[in-house]
């Protein structure tokens, strides 16, 4: 699962909390993801390690980081154990801090030329609920495996959300009907 982006400024740890700095800084993509994601996404891991269930409200903030945005961010250092802040959402100098754990390849979502500077949160610790986009992969048919999913994902998220799919052939609903684009809560 993952949520649609939100560009947010961020802070480097070192670095004061001024309006200068802030306007300096280049513009996140702020990004939620459960594990599993970048899997299913197939989105590579390029350094650390990727969300896991682990990482929750309970433990220190985390975040993954895209290629991008840790050469940005630090040139020619690894962006693995630096921390970052976001002050859109915090500014509190011992809850705001993410510790970045992971880098993932870059995604062009936006057009194939067009590279983001992306931050990811932990669904758990995320500072904006997440879209409820449920992904997965089925090595068959999407449509044999779209009922169990989406119960799965029901179950799972706790909540309403969008219930359709879509492969090469088209869209499959909830119930594994292909057809016209359906739309169930």
């Amino acid at each position: 699962m993952n949520s649609s982006p939100l560009a947010v400024p961020v802070l480097l740890e070192g670095q004061p909390p001024t309006d200068e700095v802030l306007d300096a800084s280049p513009k996140l993509n702020y990004q939620v993801a459960t594990p599993g994601y970048f899997e299913a996404m197939k989105i590579p891991l390029r350094a650390g390690r990727l969300f896991t269930g682990q990482d929750t409200a309970d433990v220190p903030r985390v975040a993954l980081v895209s290629e991008s945005t840790a050469r940005r961010l630090w040139p020619g250092q690894n962006a693995v154990g630096r921390r970052l802040l976001i002050p859109h959402f915090s500014r509190d100098p011992v809850t705001g801090w993410r510790t970045v754990v992971g880098v993932v390849g870059d995604v062009r979502y936006r057009g194939i030329h067009e590279v983001q500077l992306d931050v990811y949160d932990p669904a758990l610790q995320a500072s904006l609920p997440a879209d409820n986009i449920v992904i997965s992969r089925a090595i068959s048919s999407p449509g044999a495996i779209t009922p169990a999913a989406f119960d799965a994902a029901i179950r799972l998220l706790e909540g309403s959300m969008e219930k359709r799919s879509q492969d090469r052939g088209g869209i499959v609903d909830a119930h594994g009907t292909r057809g016209q684009e359906s739309r169930h809560c």
